[in-house]
């Protein structure tokens, strides 16, 4: 079991990561998402690790409230959160807004399979194989 602490008053859950590319590895601030179906990651971000959308395997369209934005679908070498690691991990590349002060959206597609508990009085995350 992994448990991660946020703070219940903010509203979300922030959780730090780290994604291997192929010119480094990066810890990064992702928001933990139930409401996104798909890991996203900001481009600026997977640029730096040293991708780019030559290296996609298939164009994504994300569609949020204040329309859609087209992006790529990228397999990233290792992807660790949550107490977990997975090699191969498919994620979509979108422009983030720089003002929102985060790296990227764990979606639902990283959690699959897994017990998920969001505890808003105690503010802990616990995720379970």
């Amino acid at each position: 079991m992994y448990a991660v602490q946020f703070d219940p008053k903010e509203l979300v859950i922030h959780v730090r990561l780290r994604i291997w590319g192929p010119a480094r590895d990066s810890d990064l601030l992702f928001v933990f998402d139930t409401g996104t179906k798909r890991t996203v990651v900001d481009t600026a971000a997977i640029d730096a690790l040293g991708y780019g959308a030559s290296m996609g395997n298939a164009l994504t369209t994300l569609t949020g409230v204040d329309g859609k934005q087209q992006g790529y679908r990228l397999k990233v070498d290792r992807f660790d959160a949550l107490g977990m690691s997975l090699e191969g991990f498919n994620v979509f590349c979108h422009d983030f807004d720089e003002t929102l002060g985060i790296d990227g959206l764990i979606g639902m597609d990283f959690i699959a399979g897994r017990v998920v508990t969001i505890d808003n009085v105690l503010g802990l995350l616990k995720v379970e194989s």
